[in-house]
């Protein structure tokens, strides 16, 4: 039940792994994403510099993941189970989503900065957009513990664990094995 959340601040993996737009944080490990990341973010691009090799990417990837997913572990879940919430729950998703969100942010900026081996730039693509992905629904069940909607927080928590394994198994067959459901047997 909170894997889900702890992949949304690792996947950021892939969340982070971005919701680009959405800014910077209190938390000093997080940065803030700037005009460049949300360019990169819009057009689906990777990296600016020299492709690295696969070994490369994915061992630099993995760190990133690694890092953010050791941070992100710090931060503790409510106690109610997400699929069963009532109203008086969401106050406190509300509060723990806001603070996984930038480790989602964070380490999709990181991935997506690195430069993927030329051969590989789709399937690296791919990933990201799924950890994008996950991150949007993540920002949805947010709003939907702000706004005190049940249902829709209900929705959206089904979604973020669909489009989560797909995240977790694109980044896990590609080897990014800290960002995709190896990663500490918590991801979703």
């Amino acid at each position: 039940m909170q894997k889900s959340f702890a992949i949304v601040a690792t996947t950021a993996a892939l969340s982070g792994l971005v919701l680009a737009a959405c800014g910077g944080s209190d938390n000093p490990a997080v940065g803030t994403t700037g005009s460049s990341s949300t360019t990169a973010a819009a057009s689906g691009q990777t990296g600016s510099g020299a492709p690295l090799t696969k070994a490369a990417f994915v061992a630099r990837a993995n760190a990133i993941c690694k890092s953010v997913n050791s941070e992100s572990a710090k931060l503790s879940p409510p106690t109610s189970d997400p699929t069963k919430v009532t109203s008086k729950d969401l106050p406190a998703w509300n509060q723990f989503l806001l603070k996984v969100i930038p480790y989602g942010q964070q380490q999709q900026t990181q991935l997506r900065a690195l430069t993927p081996p030329a051969a590989d730039q789709a399937t690296v693509a791919s990933i990201i957009s799924k950890g994008d992905q996950v991150l949007a629904d993540v920002q949805a069940l947010q709003q939907a513990a702000a706004a005190g909607n049940v249902n829709s927080f209900k929705t959206a928590f089904q979604k973020s664990e669909t489009d989560g394994n797909a995240a977790d198994q694109a980044a896990t067959s590609y080897g990014l094995t800290q960002c995709g459901s190896s990663s500490s047997g918590n991801s979703g």
